[in-house]
């Protein structure tokens, strides 16, 4: 009988470097049902040739949504739909009951606030008013869709 032995790391075959299998995508092929190369090569990679390849790709999406019109305004309907009960408010800055910023402190104004997800949804924050916060446009813009804590941490060793 022979045993198998799991790990918890695995070495990327693109830049060397040995990280969890979290970090590597899922590959049914796989020996081990990852793929050889972490996210983050397979990321710059993916990157690399859409920048190459943009004016296809956008020529390809095009002539697809020509022939398609009824799967394509299903796909923008049920889209819309999600989004609609995804929302139940927005806020306005007329309810903001400060007018300041919600990670600096600054005064809002008109022109210079933005709505953030507090929890980016890129990480799996829900698009709902306990998420959101209004900003000012720097905090908002520089923050993008970075974890909270990094993006504090980040700015601590920047200052």
């Amino acid at each position: 009988m022979q045993l198998t032995l799991f790990t918890t790391h695995k070495t990327c075959t693109k830049c060397g470097q040995t990280k969890p299998l979290t970090q590597y995508n899922l590959e049914k092929r796989g020996r081990d049902g990852r793929r050889a190369k972490c996210k983050e090569c397979d990321r710059a990679r993916s990157r690399a040739w859409y920048e190459a390849n943009a004016e296809h790709v956008r020529a390809k999406a095009r002539a697809w949504n020509e022939a398609n019109p009824e799967r394509k305004r299903d796909i923008v309907s049920r889209r819309r739909a999600r989004k609609a009960t995804a929302v139940p408010q927005r806020w306005r800055l007329s309810e903001c009951p400060d007018h300041l910023c919600y990670w600096c402190g600054t005064e809002l104004t008109h022109d210079n606030t933005h709505l953030d997800h507090i929890m980016p949804l890129s990480l799996g924050g829900p698009h709902t008013p306990d998420n959101t916060a209004n900003t000012c446009a720097p905090c908002n813009l520089t923050k993008n869709n970075k974890h909270p804590l990094v993006w504090i941490a980040q700015l601590v060793t920047e200052n």
